[in-house]
C-alpha cells in the first residue's frame, strides 16, 4: 500500500465558496438552509434548500465554457482551482500527462435533463439545445477540470450518490496504489434539479411515524438549525469538495521532506 497525503482543498459550498469561510461559518453553526430562490417554490411543500449563493462561474472559466457547462460541473471547476492553488503545484508541460481526476457526482446535470425535457414536451425536439447531453453527462465535471487545468492523465467519474465524494478518495488511493499516477485530483460535485429532488423529499411520507397527512404538516421554516426526520422531510442543496491528493514520495520530493501525516479523512457527501 503505497502512502498519501492531501496536500490543497478546495469547496463551493451554500456557506462558503471557499474552504476558510466554509470551516469559519460551519464551526459558527451557520445555516445553508434557506427559502428557495432558484425557481417558484410557491406550490411546493417544502419552500427550503441549500442554495449556493451569489455564483459567478465566470471566475474560474471563460464566458462561453461556463454557459455551455452544467451547474455541478462550474462547482467542480472551481472547487479544483482553488485545491490545486492550495497544493502549491504547477501543471505544465513537464507533468500535465502524469496528473489524474477523479472527479465523482451523485448524479450529475439532473437539473439540465430536466429542463431539457421540459423543452421537448413543450416546445419540440428541434428545441432541445445542441449541449444538453454534453452538459447533463455525470462525468462532465472530470472532464470540465481536465480541459480547464489543463491535465491529460487518467479521468474518471463514478456515480454512488451520497457516497460519490468519499468514494473518490477511494478510487484516487487505487490509482497511487496501482502506480499509474502520483497526484490525483480528487472529489464530488452535485446539483439537484429543485423541482425534481423537492418532489422526491416532500413525498417521502415513510420518515413521519405519525403519517400525518399533507394538510396536518407544520409550516417549514425558513432557516432550520438541524434536520428533524420526523417532519418527513429533508433539503437538498447544491455542493462541491476537492482535494488535490499525491503520493507521500511525490510530495516529500515536491516539498523537501517537510510532508505531514494525515491520520484519517473521511466525510460524508457528494
Amino acid at each position: 500500500m503505497m502512502r498519501a497525503v492531501v496536500t490543497g482543498l478546495g469547496c463551493v459550498t451554500p456557506i462558503g465558496h471557499t474552504v476558510s469561510e466554509f470551516w469559519s461559518n460551519l464551526t459558527a453553526g451557520v445555516s445553508g438552509v434557506k427559502p428557495i430562490t432558484l425557481f417558484d417554490a410557491s406550490d411546493q411543500d417544502c419552500r427550503i434548500a441549500a442554495e449556493v449563493k451569489d455564483w459567478d462561474p465566470t471566475r474560474y472559466m471563460e464566458v462561453k465554457a461556463a454557459k455551455r457547462a452544467a451547474r455541478f460541473s462550474q462547482f467542480a471547476v472551481a472547487a479544483a482551482r482553488r485545491a490545486v492553488e492550495d497544493s502549491g503545484l504547477a501543471i505544465n508541460d513537464a507533468n500535465r500527462n502524469d496528473l489524474a481526476i477523479v472527479m465523482n457526482t451523485g448524479g450529475g446535470g439532473v437539473d439540465v435533463i430536466a429542463d431539457g425535457e421540459k423543452v421537448y414536451l413543450e416546445k419540440g425536439a428541434s428545441r432541445v439545445g445542441p449541449f444538453t447531453v454534453p452538459a447533463m453527462a455525470p462525468n462532465m465535471a472530470s472532464c470540465q477540470v481536465a480541459i480547464n487545468l489543463g491535465v491529460r492523465g487518467p479521468t474518471i467519474t463514478s456515480v454512488a450518490a451520497c457516497a460519490a465524494g468519499i468514494f473518490a478518495f477511494v478510487e484516487a488511493k487505487r490509482l497511487l496504489d496501482l502506480g499509474e499516477t502520483e497526484v490525483v485530483i480528487a472529489g464530488g460535485a452535485g446539483k439537484h434539479h429543485p423541482d425534481f429532488h423537492r418532489g422526491d423529499g416532500q413525498h417521502a411520507r415513510a420518515f413521519d411515524p405519525k403519517r400525518r397527512t399533507r394538510a396536518r404538516l407544520p409550516p417549514v421554516r425558513p432557516a432550520p438549525r438541524r434536520f428533524r426526520l420526523r417532519r418527513g422531510r429533508r433539503s437538498d442543496g447544491d455542493r462541491d469538495a476537492r482535494t488535490r491528493t499525491e503520493a507521500w514520495g511525490e510530495h516529500n520530493r515536491r516539498t523537501g521532506g517537510r510532508g505531514r501525516h494525515l491520520g484519517r479523512l473521511s466525510y460524508h457527501g457528494a
